[in-house]
């Protein structure tokens, strides 16, 4: 008595044992944090802004987190915190009740302006213009329409330009296309992350031509081009580019202050064209085996 009993063999005395109890099921409460839940009940769709579950020890909690749809006006849902607690990470039910709140990260920024579109067949958004105040910028994955997932895959010709108060940009992972003169003359603009899981293909003509406070810029895996003037006069200092970049334009980073450029051994990169580096205090670059043109001066005056 007053403790648990652990003993396989019968000791010499006798032993009085009395039966201790766990729960066949632990509570699992979800707080959407000022979001809804959407929940479908005999096919009917219902809102609701907390939801419970009673869960068995060592269910698997993502056939629960799976049952629910999470909403709220322009965030998107990234992860559960246990209250009191750090960022919830178990996937198996314990053997204690669960409280649970929603966190969210920005959806996207207000006043960017989309206009529907047809990509590859599709319905899809293109960013084509901003009337905000904002200073850093969220480009979303998608957009909600009827309460589908409609892709962002385009930010079009000067979507951006002359738009000074900006400071930091980060753009959707199915962004696929910057068009040209996107965000020309963004003279605050500082940095710009694009997704880890980034479509990035093209980065088009001029597109942050006259970024005079651009120093930061994660290149995408994904990216295929880079247009003529891109980043012309901008400060970056050092550029990493992925496997599948096959076109550097004419004068793409002509006058900026790079001085680290990388690519990959199995680098895809075939045509450098003229003054694409002219001006840089380069001091390393390196290639891969099939880069075909290097046009004129595109290393000049370099270090």
């Amino acid at each position: 008595l007053g403790r648990p009993y652990t003993k396989d063999t019968m000791g010499y005395r006798d032993i009085r044992l009395t039966a201790v109890f766990e729960a066949v099921d632990y509570i699992l409460r979800l707080n959407s944090t000022s979001g809804i839940f959407i929940i479908y009940d005999n096919l009917v769709q219902q809102e609701v802004t907390d939801y419970v579950f009673y869960v068995p020890f060592g269910a698997t909690l993502e056939d629960y987190f799976r049952q629910l749809v999470i909403r709220k006006e322009k965030y998107l849902f990234a992860y559960w915190m246990e209250i009191g607690l750090e960022k919830f990470t178990l996937t198996e039910m314990p053997a204690r009740d669960l409280n649970l709140r929603a966190q969210y990260m920005l959806h996207h920024t207000e006043g960017l302006i989309f206009t529907e579109i047809k990509e590859n067949g599709e319905d899809a958004y293109a960013v084509t213009g901003y009337n905000g105040t904002d200073k850093n910028i969220v480009i979303p994955d998608f957009i909600y329409k009827n309460d589908n997932e409609v892709k962002v895959v385009r930010i079009t010709v000067g979507a951006f330009r002359n738009k000074n108060q900006i400071e930091s940009l980060r753009i959707g992972k199915y962004v696929t296309h910057i068009e040209q003169e996107a965000f020309m003359y963004n003279s605050r603009l500082t940095n710009v992350v694009f997704a880890d899981d980034s479509r990035l293909k093209v980065i088009g003509a001029s597109a942050f031509r006259y970024g005079s406070m651009l120093k930061s810029i994660n290149f995408p895996e994904s990216l295929e081009e880079i247009g003529a003037y891109a980043f012309e006069n901008t400060v970056l200092t050092r550029a990493d580019f992925g496997s599948k970049l096959e076109f550097i334009g004419n004068s793409a980073f002509r006058q900026s202050r790079l001085t680290v450029v990388t690519m990959p051994a199995n680098s895809n990169l075939m045509i450098i064209q003229d003054d694409a580096f002219f001006y840089n205090p380069l001091t390393s670059i390196t290639f891969g085996d099939k880069l075909e043109t290097i046009g004129q001066r595109a290393f000049y005056n370099t270090d």
